[in-house]
């Protein structure tokens, strides 16, 4: 008997834990998710892009910032709390949602889509505050650093 048929399948719900020193590989969700961040600095390029000025710039750079901390957030989660669970999926599967819709409106970001660009970004944000909350109950030696994670999305 191989040690792959001994292993027993993972349940689709487990609580997630602490991962420390472990090596990891990007599975094919999060590259996905990955592509829809891409999908919005492209956006966001394309219209600064069509107006290559100081004017063009501010907001292209000051999306680009909260694009970026908001991928970072994901980022530093699944680094260090990802259990692959039916859950994390989901809530990986909603916030690629969120940024597509980012991307959909990052055209007029600053002008007549700043609404439903608003309301993506805020939806991805909750689902990070969410998926940080599950840690915090499941995960207690690791409290104090989720609770930096918490406030700091809590605030963005």
């Amino acid at each position: 008997m191989s040690s792959a048929s001994a292993q027993r399948p993972q349940p689709l719900v487990r609580p997630p834990a602490l991962r420390t020193g472990q090596e990891a590989s990007a599975s094919r969700l999060e590259l996905f998710f990955d592509l829809a961040y891409v999908l919005v600095v492209l956006e966001l390029a394309s219209t600064f892009v069509s107006d290559l000025t100081w004017r063009g710039l501010g907001p292209f750079v000051g999306l680009f910032i909260a694009i970026w901390f908001s991928w970072v957030g994901f980022t530093l989660y699944a680094n260090r709390f990802d259990t692959d669970d039916v859950i994390f999926r989901i809530a990986k599967l909603a916030a690629t949602l969120s940024i597509a819709g980012c991307a959909a409106s990052a055209s007029a970001a600053t002008a007549e889509l700043s609404t439903p660009f608003a309301l993506s970004f805020l939806a991805g944000r909750i689902i990070l505050l969410l998926l940080h909350a599950r840690a915090w109950c499941h995960v207690t030696e690791a409290r104090p650093t989720i609770a930096v994670y918490l406030l700091s999305t809590a605030v963005s």
